[in-house]
C-alpha cells in the first residue's frame, strides 16, 4: 500500500476510537430553578412552546427537549393534586394527538429520584400533520416548590441513536 493509504486508514482509525457514540454533555442552569445536562450538539431552541421553562434542540440531530416548571397552587385549581395526576393530564393528550399512539409507563409506581417523586413514560406513534413517525422519553417529577414535565423526543428513525442520551437528559433535573 502507499503512504498515503496508510495514514488515511490511521486517520480513520482514530477519529473511529475518538468518536465511541457517547455524547458529550454540559450542564444548565436553567433561571436559577434548576439544573439539567444536555448534550453539546443541542442549543436553545423555540419549539413553540411558550410555557416552557427551557426549549433545547438541534435540527441536524433530530433531537429536542423542553421543560415545563408548574406551581402545585396553580395545578390544584385544574384538580392536580398529586405526581399520578400530572401525569396523567399530560399524558392523556398523546392518546388523541399522535395516530397510533403506543404509551408505556416505564417506571414502577411513583419512585424516588435526584430528592424528587418521578414517573417516566415513553411514547411512540405517528404525527397526523406530516406521517412521520415519533418517539418521546418522558419524565414528570414532583418536589416541595413545583412539578416539572421534562419531554424529550425525536423522530422514530432516531430512536435508538438518541435513546441513552435522553435517559441521560430526563435524569439529570435537579431543583436548586
Amino acid at each position: 500500500m502507499k503512504l498515503k493509504t496508510y495514514l488515511s486508514l490511521l486517520l480513520f482509525l482514530v477519529l473511529f476510537v475518538s468518536c465511541n457514540g457517547e455524547s458529550d454533555f454540559e450542564q444548565k442552569n436553567i433561571d436559577g430553578d434548576f439544573t439539567i445536562e444536555l448534550p453539546t450538539y443541542m442549543h436553545e431552541l423555540d419549539l413553540g412552546i411558550p410555557e416552557a421553562a427551557m426549549q433545547y434542540g438541534n435540527e441536524l440531530e433530530e433531537h429536542y427537549v423542553a421543560v415545563l416548571k408548574e406551581s402545585p397552587s396553580t395545578l390544584m385549581e385544574y384538580g392536580v393534586i398529586n405526581l399520578a395526576g400530572y401525569a396523567d393530564m399530560y399524558m392523556s393528550g398523546f392518546e388523541v394527538s399522535i395516530e397510533g399512539a403506543t404509551i408505556n409507563q416505564l417506571s414502577d409506581g411513583v419512585e424516588q429520584h435526584n430528592g424528587m417523586e418521578v414517573i417516566t413514560f415513553d411514547a411512540d406513534g405517528i404525527l397526523p400533520e406530516n406521517g412521520l413517525g415519533i418517539y418521546y422519553y418522558i419524565k414528570f417529577y414532583k418536589s416541595e416548590t413545583a412539578y416539572y414535565y421534562v419531554l424529550d423526543w425525536t423522530l422514530s428513525d432516531y430512536k435508538e441513536q438518541h435513546l441513552s442520551d435522553m435517559k441521560k437528559i430526563t435524569n439529570s433535573i435537579k431543583e436548586l
